[in-house]
């Protein structure tokens, strides 16, 4: 097997989701739904959430990701905003530790939903047993 270019076309959709649906694509990019996401936080604490962002996940250890992230978030971000980003060596594995370390909390049990309870009432039951 030859790997091209397609190599690294491939991840330039994260950045240019354009690139797989023409100029009216409806997606953006995970940069732009980073910043949309901190927009939408109380004005007070928007400087905070974006000087702490935490990348994780396995598609994020496509080589130059973490930089191409921070460069094209510290180009939106208006400089009166504080922006880091942060990235763990193991960040593949962060929803597996954060899972493990919720199912370890005293609460964890109570907001468990069982089949019966799911099937008896519906999807209801997350928002009362969650929420």
């Amino acid at each position: 097997i030859t790997l091209d270019s397609n190599r690294f076309e491939s991840c330039e959709i994260f950045f240019k989701p354009s690139l797989i649906g023409g100029h009216l694509s409806k997606y953006k990019s995970l940069v732009a739904y980073a910043y949309d996401s901190a927009l939408a936080c109380n004005i007070d604490v928007r400087s905070e959430i974006t000087g702490n962002i935490c990348i994780a996940g396995g598609g994020s250890l496509i080589n130059g990701f973490v930089e191409r992230f921070t460069k094209d978030l510290k180009n939106t971000v208006p400089m009166s905003m504080r922006c880091s980003i942060n990235s763990k060596p193991n960040r593949q594995n962060a929803a597996y530790i954060g899972a493990s370390i919720l199912s370890c909390l005293s609460f964890f049990r109570e907001s468990c939903i069982t089949q019966e309870e799911y099937e008896e009432t519906g999807p209801k039951i997350v928002n009362r047993k969650c929420f």
